[in-house]
Formats: C-alpha cells, sequence, structure tokens
C-alpha cells in the first residue's frame, strides 16, 4: 500500500506537503482522491500520537519507496 502512495504522488512538487497534512489531519474515504479504492474507511487524525517533524519523515520515508522493490 505505501508503495501505491509513493506512485500516486511521484513527480508532484507539494506532495510531502500534502500527505504530512493528510497524516496530521486524517482522510475523509469519500474523497475523490480515495473514490473506488477504499469503502467507508478513514484514517484519523494523528496530530495527538506525533509530532509535524515524525510526520514528514514518515512521508519522505514513503515517497522514496519505488513499486515492485521491498523495504
Amino acid at each position: 500500500a505505501w508503495r501505491d502512495v509513493a506512485a500516486k504522488y511521484k513527480g508532484q512538487k507539494d506532495a510531502a506537503t500534502q500527505l504530512t497534512h493528510t497524516v496530521m489531519a486524517g482522510s475523509n474515504p469519500y474523497e475523490s482522491h480515495w473514490k473506488g479504492k477504499v469503502s467507508g474507511l478513514a484514517m484519523p487524525p494523528n496530530k495527538v500520537a506525533i509530532t509535524e517533524g515524525e510526520a514528514k519523515q514518515l512521508v519522505k520515508w514513503i515517497l522514496s519507496l519505488e513499486s515492485g522493490k521491498k523495504s
């Protein structure tokens, strides 16, 4: 799943900022970028569990993944 996220955002200049916001604020499964991919599941906000710096590190790692390669 992480590789799917990396592939989806590959080459987008604002990907890290956008994904860091999603990690911190949570996601809505009914937003357009999830349409047809999930049903009724949302990522809860993580700002009570991790810092923004930690979220940035996680996003950087996710975006560094390449499809087909195991990490």
